[in-house]
């Protein structure tokens, strides 16, 4: 009987520690993981097209590709000076006047399902309100843009992406849900149609894997945009980590056996 109590004991033990480190896991706050980032960096003095960058963009109506660096254009500055931040690496958007632009790299599996996804990213402009954009993704094959609309805070066309220039008043951030308020239905399909809907979606998102992150962007008059910094962030759902936990505890379990 004795070994029969000593391996009863230990099994006893086992669950305690097995059961505490579950309640643990569960109390714990859980920390953000960063799931996906992009800074647009660019090392040299050279524009470079989004492409560098693993990017892709179309404008207008009929969902053009749009492809080259300068004015009237979406791209990757790389000189200092005149018309560019104090430190090289974003997005530029120096597009036309009342048209319509999707910017966007694909390709990816960021799975809401996992836990909630929080989106960041840095917006500013030459001047306040004359250029909208919106977050756009595609999830589950359908292409969708945020309800809100966010404004780049207006604070000069040389001004810096740095902590000089007040990181804070540029810096947006979208907390991602299914709510059909939040989304509108974007139709777009390479080098044949884009455009977006007037009015919010009636119906919830079904929870899928977010394939595809980018901008919806648009602008009413002349205006020089630099978005950077893209960020998401995704804290794991409580039962996801106490279910790999529990996995984790019982395979050592099993090879102390």
């Amino acid at each position: 009987m004795a070994p029969y109590s000593k391996i009863h004991r230990l099994s006893c033990s086992r669950s305690f520690l097995a059961t505490a480190a579950l309640s643990f896991a569960i109390a714990a706050p859980l920390q953000a993981a960063l799931v996906y980032s992009e800074l647009f960096p660019n090392a040299d003095s050279t524009d470079d097209e989004v492409t560098t960058a693993g990017w892709i963009s179309y404008s207008g109506p009929n969902a053009t590709l749009f492809t080259g660096t300068g004015n009237n254009k979406i791209y990757i500055p790389g000189g200092f000076g005149n018309g560019n931040p104090q430190a090289r690496g974003f997005l530029a958007l120096n597009a036309l006047p009342s048209t319509n632009y999707v910017t966007y790299e694909s390709g990816l599996n960021i799975n809401p399902a996992n836990g909630a996804l929080n989106f960041s990213w840095q917006h500013h402009a030459s001047v306040t309100g004359n250029a909208e954009a919106r977050l756009l993704l595609q999830i589950g094959g359908q292409w969708i843009a945020t309800n809100q609309v966010y404004n780049p805070a207006g604070i000069g066309t040389l001004a810096d992406f740095g902590p000089a220039a007040g990181a804070g008043a540029f810096t947006n951030s979208f907390t991602f849900s299914t709510a059909a308020s939040e989304w509108r239905d974007v139709t777009f399909t390479p080098t044949i149609g884009l455009s977006i809907s007037g009015t919010a979606r009636t119906t919830d998102l079904t929870v899928a894997p977010i394939t595809a992150i980018g901008f919806y962007y648009t602008a009413s008059g002349t205006v020089s945009t630099r978005l950077d910094t893209l960020q998401v962030d995704q804290v794991p759902e409580p039962h996801l980590t106490a279910l790999l936990l529990a996995g984790g505890l019982g395979i050592a379990a099993r090879r102390r056996r």
